[in-house]
């Protein structure tokens, strides 16, 4: 190759001179001979300081740290095509990544490479990476695995052609349909998606392609099982280089969600018990009705179940939900197909209608209900000889007159539903101008009441019984009154019934309960004054509460016994509730409070039925005693004495005004009265003073 070693030497130097000017590392390799010369930048990239430190392949593979000599082999052999990557450890420490490529510069005469041009590059950056870019790459794919959707790279190219370039595995869950079968056809996915939905997606996909804006759709499928779902796809697009548009997308399965959401809705628009529509959704069908409905063709019918609280009470919630709910199923039955039936809450209903006569159309309906009403209703833990029997009270509004709408037409026609109630009106009752005052007054009253409960605001007075026969005072009967702070003075015969009607009488009685024996406790510690006192109660008391518990903790709490007390309930409402009232009553006369049936000879009292009320007194109802003068007052009046003469009753006479009453009344055999000839019901001082005055006006 070289005739002498001067020639050598002159060549090597000439040749690392060349070598050393250029940019990237570069070696030469005499394969026959295993010769090495390297450039500058091939030593510092291996960490030599020296390039005429490599000679050989030995110090070269010594130097890399390699053992393997297959591809020095393979370059022998003149198989250069396949560069050469591998690591190693520079002798400075670090770690670095380079991939050889050899080029035969000359070769033999056998073909073989006789000088070989070696290049380094330094890909340590680019290998780390694109390490890192795997590893990225297969986490994505990890985490697309387990997120519940499908992640896909979906291409739409220039010429229309629409390409999937990556589908995760969740795409064969939702889609059930093997994702490799996709990518160079998705046109099975658009089959899939709703005829109705679909020009909807097509149409933002094209707008996300033409303003490279993000899309998002809700949709709904038919996979190949034949199974509906519904989607919610979303894509991020970005231009590529070809003028096609790439899209990063996702889509959810929300069929579960979309089901909840459902659910959800029926709920809040639902009502539990019945599957009715409840109020909120009642008023929006109202409000629809009335924006198309002409004048006067839509009207409003409330319905009012009474009494139903009695149901509860007595058979118990579940056997009342039972006929609430069978009731509403017979009456949505009967009721034409346009008519649109709601539960607005307890035993409250509605019925929407709309005819050529609106008021054709409400009387119509409300005669079904009261066919509906009529019909015997059961429940499985009934004996079958016991049926209920509802009866409702019915108010009616008609759209414009009373109302365009839905909350000026409910509130109408249940104004007119509680005129009804209070007089007793047969069928149904429409609304009136003059009625709306009237509900107001009674809102207002409702309202005035609870914050006047809520604030003890009321107080008791009390009114004295004296003994006709003795002329002292024996005891004396609580009368609840209104807050004399009020601008507005309300009677208890006006707020007693609402408060009966609104369920407030219980946190009424009760109050009434613990004031009254509050201010017995109170009058024996300052006055020695030792008389008991009546108190009212309702028959809501007895079957929609635990009265023997209200009244033994009452008694309990201010040291009283029950003979402190006397217990009075009217004629009308113990006959009503008589079932429910004589055990309770009975358990209180054991217990020593007396009772007392108020305003006796009001109501529809049979001897019978007295017979078996443990009643102590009777209570003479103050309009006989105020028409004394007439003959048939005197004939009810002696009757009633009579009555309880024979009974063994103490017999006391309210309203007595004059002293001619009174004599006539003593004269007739009657124990005790009360009244203005006495006093007037006054505060719980003025009567403390009052009967220590009379105490000793009646000793001297």
């Amino acid at each position: 190759m070289f005739r002498t070693r001067e020639d050598l030497a002159h060549i090597d130097g000439t040749v690392l001179a060349f070598l050393d000017g250029l940019e990237e590392p570069i070696g030469l390799w005499e394969p026959s001979v295993d010769r090495w010369a390297v450039n500058g930048r091939w030593a510092n990239l291996f960490g030599l300081t020296d390039p005429t430190e490599l000679r050989t392949a030995e110090d070269f593979l010594s130097l890399a740290g390699q053992t393997d000599l297959r591809w020095l082999d393979d370059w022998r052999r003149g198989n250069l095509a396949k560069p050469t990557e591998f690591d190693f450890i520079r002798m400075a420490g670090d770690a670095r990544t380079v991939r050889l490529t050899a080029h035969a510069c000359t070769r033999g005469q056998d073909g073989l490479p006789s000088v070989l041009m070696i290049r380094v590059e330094d890909i340590t950056t680019a290998t780390s990476m694109r390490l890192a870019l795997l590893e990225t790459e297969r986490r994505f794919r990890d985490l697309a695995a387990n997120i519940p959707g499908a992640i896909f790279r979906y291409v739409m190219h220039p010429d229309g052609r629409h390409e999937i370039e990556y589908m995760s595995g969740g795409c064969e869950a939702i889609w059930e349909i093997d994702a490799k079968s996709l990518q160079s056809d998705p046109a099975p996915l658009w089959d899939m998606i709703d005829p109705e939905d679909l020009p909807r997606v097509q149409e933002a996909v094209v707008r996300s392609a033409e303003t490279l804006s993000d899309w998002s759709c809700v949709f709904r499928v038919t996979t190949t099982s034949g199974t509906r779902k519904h989607l919610h796809g979303s894509g991020k697009p970005q231009r590529l280089d070809d003028g096609g548009t790439l899209w990063n997308s996702l889509v959810l399965d929300i069929s579960e969600q979309v089901r909840t959401e459902r659910e959800l809705q029926r709920l809040s628009t639902r009502d539990d018990l019945t599957d009715l529509p409840n109020r909120t959704l009642f008023k929006e069908y109202v409000d629809q009705r009335c924006k198309t409905a002409r004048p006067g063709a839509v009207g409003v019918l409330f319905i009012d179940l009474n009494d139903f609280k009695y149901v509860n009470d007595t058979l118990g919630h579940a056997n009342g939900d039972a006929i609430l709910a069978e009731f509403a199923r017979q009456l949505q039955a009967s009721l034409p197909n346009t008519a649109i039936l709601s539960r607005l809450g307890g035993d409250d209903f509605a019925v929407l209608v709309e005819g050529d006569q609106g008021d054709s159309a409400v009387i119509d309906a409300a005669t079904i209900v009261e066919m509906v009403c009529a019909r015997p209703f059961q429940t499985t833990s009934q004996p079958i000889h016991q049926p209920i029997h509802l009866k409702a009270s019915l108010g009616a509004a008609l759209m414009p007159f009373d109302g365009n709408e839905a909350d000026s037409l409910l509130r109408c026609a249940e104004a007119a539903m509680y005129k009804a109630k209070r007089e007793k009106h047969p069928g149904v009752r429409f609304f009136e101008a003059a009625i709306h005052g009237e509900f107001k007054e009674r809102l207002d009253i409702e309202h005035s009441l609870s914050r006047a409960l809520e604030n003890q605001e009321l107080t008791l007075h009390y009114q004295p019984q004296v003994c006709l026969r003795a002329g002292r005072v024996i005891g004396c009967e609580a009368l609840v009154r209104w807050p004399e702070s009020y601008p507005t003075r309300v009677s208890p015969s006006r707020f007693i019934p609402i408060a009966e009607e609104t369920g407030l009488i219980r946190p009424l009685g009760r109050w009434v309960l613990d004031t009254a024996c509050r201010q017995i406790a109170e009058w024996r510690r300052e006055h020695d004054l030792r008389i008991p006192v009546a108190i009212n109660f309702s028959a809501l008391q007895f079957t929609a509460g635990d009265v023997l518990s209200d009244i033994k903790a009452a008694l309990e709490r201010h040291g009283l016994d029950y003979p402190d007390i006397e217990v009075e309930i009217t004629e009308t409402a113990t006959m009503a509730e008589l079932e429910a009232v004589l055990p309770i009553l009975g358990r209180l006369r054991d217990l020593g409070c007396s009772i007392a049936i108020d305003d006796f000879g009001t109501g529809y009292s049979s001897l019978s039925y007295l017979k078996r009320i443990p009643v102590t007194h009777l209570k003479l109802d103050q309009s006989f005693v105020h028409d004394l003068h007439e003959k048939d007052a005197i004939t009810i009046a002696r009757t009633i004495a009579l009555l309880g003469q024979q009974m063994g009753l103490t017999l006391i006479a309210e309203g007595v005004e004059t002293r001619e009453q009174e004599a006539i009344l003593r004269d007739m055999g009657y124990d005790h009265a009360q009244g203005f000839l006495y006093s007037r019901a006054v505060n719980a001082e003025d009567f403390g003073q009052w009967a220590l005055k009379a105490a000793t006006t009646a000793g001297s």
